[in-house]
């Protein structure tokens, strides 16, 4: 298991991860991470816009291992309807 952060950050703001999680390998912290951008999309309502919104995924030594971006145009599944 290694250990990973997910800071969330848009140009303007930083989300810091304190804790972090244990996870098999990057893959599975790139399946979270993705999992972080639904949740957000799906759940904060007052961020319209997401572009310029990412996850960075950090290593236990804080180092940035990938980013996983927010698309800035969002389906809300099952509905039809588009979010800019």
């Amino acid at each position: 298991m290694q250990h990973f952060y997910f800071d969330v950050q848009s140009d303007d703001d930083l989300i810091d991860d304190p804790d972090g999680i244990p996870l098999r390998d990057l893959a599975a912290a790139h399946l979270h991470a993705v999992k972080i951008v639904d949740d957000c999309i799906k759940h904060v309502s007052s961020e319209p816009v997401w572009k310029g919104w990412r996850v960075n995924i950090l290593d236990v030594d804080r180092r940035r291992r990938l980013v996983v971006l927010f698309r800035n145009n969002v389906r809300l599944r099952g509905s039809g309807r588009y979010v800019a």
